[in-house]
């Protein structure tokens, strides 16, 4: 699942779950300014990330995943099995207004320059 946490963005707040198995081939990109999380519905899982530049811890952001102000609808069938630190994390609304987010237009700024920066350095 992701929701979007990028403030001023249209999708503010919106929760989106996309399916993955073992053999479908495909995968889900993440931006900056977007959370997520998953749901291991098998006996079995993995996940893999691939970074735009190394972990920061500093830049972690967690919220708490069955906060009903995302109302993420998990397909958990059971107890759920999570993190010891689950319970502890902030609710949505508290957290996002604790944080000093870059707004959605900054991040779409940074998104463009970085890209033209590129564009020129070939």
């Amino acid at each position: 699942m992701i929701v979007d946490i990028r403030v001023g963005s249209p999708a503010f707040g919106r929760c989106e779950i996309v399916h993955l198995a073992a053999g479908e081939e495909r995968s889900v990109y993440v931006p900056v300014g977007v959370a997520h999380g998953f749901c291991v519905t098998s006996d079995l899982g993995a996940l893999t990330y691939l970074l735009s530049s190394p972990f920061n811890a500093a830049f972690e952001f967690e919220i708490n995943p069955f906060d009903a102000e995302i109302s993420v609808p998990w397909t958990i069938v059971g107890e759920a099995v999570v993190s010891p630190k689950t319970p502890a994390r902030p609710r949505f609304v508290n957290a996002v207004t604790r944080r000093n987010f870059l707004s959605f237009a900054t991040l779409a700024r940074m998104r463009w320059r970085r890209a033209a920066l590129l564009a020129l350095s070939k």
